[in-house]
């Protein structure tokens, strides 16, 4: 509109790419990674050790596990994530502790097995929630 035009031989047209892969991209350049704090819980015997070692090792290892005393944690990278998941092993003496895991978590899992107690998952679910 003042009298500006682009010239004819400006090279090959570049693809047009939506807003959010063009962010990825530069992401991607610039190796910036996001920080994540999941807290994974649930009742005893939930399967909570087994999926933390599943992300950690590759679900095709075989890993034998035990009940957790006190906690375990991992660090997990996908994409351009990296999440540290605490496993609880939350007995039922150190239950009133999990509010002090509670403060700067991005995530909870909450874990349950069809054979739980859903009296002992509502306690547990109380104590995560309530601190």
């Amino acid at each position: 509109s003042y009298g500006l035009s682009a010239p004819s031989d400006c090279g090959p047209r570049l693809p047009r790419r939506a807003m959010g892969q063009s962010y990825q991209k530069l992401r991607q350049a610039l190796g910036v990674n996001e920080q994540k704090r999941v807290l994974l819980v649930g009742p005893n015997g939930a399967g909570k050790t087994c999926l933390l070692y599943g992300l950690k090792l590759g679900f095709d290892e075989t890993f034998t596990t035990m009940p957790t005393v006190g906690f375990n944690v991992e660090t997990w990278t996908h994409k351009f994530k990296t999440f540290t998941i605490w496993d609880l092993g939350l007995r039922s003496k150190m239950r009133p502790l999990v509010k002090h895991y509670t403060p700067a978590t991005d995530m909870v899992i909450f874990m349950l097995d069809r054979s739980d107690s859903l009296w002992d998952a509502d306690e547990l679910l109380g104590y995560v929630c309530n601190g």
